[in-house]
């Protein structure tokens, strides 16, 4: 891997170059377009257990929502957020002007905080690294 970078070809010269140009037109362009592991996680996205959801009457369409999205989704223009663009970072939500206009909710329980997904998410890791260790999976 270090020769790759010591000694890189032309063509990966030309590779890098034009991402960088794509990069300065297009916000995120890597994430959106070329990263595979970008698109595991969308594809994960689309059958997250979290959604976003818009209260539309509520919502006075400041559009705070889309200017603070690092995916630039059109969040203002929708009633429920589960795309694959969507990182789950909740920027959205963060930087909503209006109070319960934008709710993240778990299946169709309703909302929930951000709080109870940072802890289900460490749970979720831990209880593989158990699963991991119980079956010898995992080694020192």
């Amino acid at each position: 891997m270090l020769e790759f970078f010591l000694h890189p070809s032309n063509l990966s010269l030309w590779i890098i170059i034009g991402i960088i140009i794509a990069s300065i037109f297009i916000k995120n362009f890597w994430c959106r377009v070329l990263c595979p592991y970008g698109a595991l996680l969308g594809i994960l996205g689309i059958f997250s257990p979290t959604a976003i959801k818009r209260e539309e009457s509520m919502c006075r369409g400041c559009k705070n929502c889309d200017y603070v999205c690092p995916a630039a989704i059109k969040v203002s223009k929708k009633k429920r957020i589960n795309s694959a663009e969507c990182i789950g970072c909740f920027e959205c939500v963060s930087n909503c002007r209006e109070k319960d206009v934008l709710k993240i909710e778990f299946l169709d329980f309703g909302p929930i905080s951000g709080t109870f997904i940072g802890i289900l998410a460490v749970l979720t890791l831990l209880s593989f690294w158990v699963w991991g260790r119980l079956s010898g999976h995992w080694f020192r």
